[in-house]
């Protein structure tokens, strides 16, 4: 007889309901911190690249000043 497991037929939502009518998009402030905080970790990813970037030049030259010394002396 009725779809309702209690007896009661189920009411339809409203189209307010369903669509937010009449209400402004709000901004989420945890999705702005959200977006700070990717903003963040993406800026310390790339400080992370440049220092490791800088590192390995100066373990380039470093070997290249021990090569140099080393082939002096033999």
């Amino acid at each position: 007889m009725s779809s309702a497991p209690n007896g009661r037929k189920n009411r339809p939502r409203s189209a307010g309901n369903i669509f937010q009518i009449g209400k402004p998009p709000s901004r989420d402030p945890e999705r702005r911190e959200s977006t700070e905080s990717s903003r963040k970790a993406q800026r310390a990813v790339d400080d992370c690249r440049m220092i490791v970037q800088e590192f390995n030049t100066l373990v380039a030259l470093y070997r290249e000043l021990v090569i140099s010394i080393g082939g002096d002396i033999g």
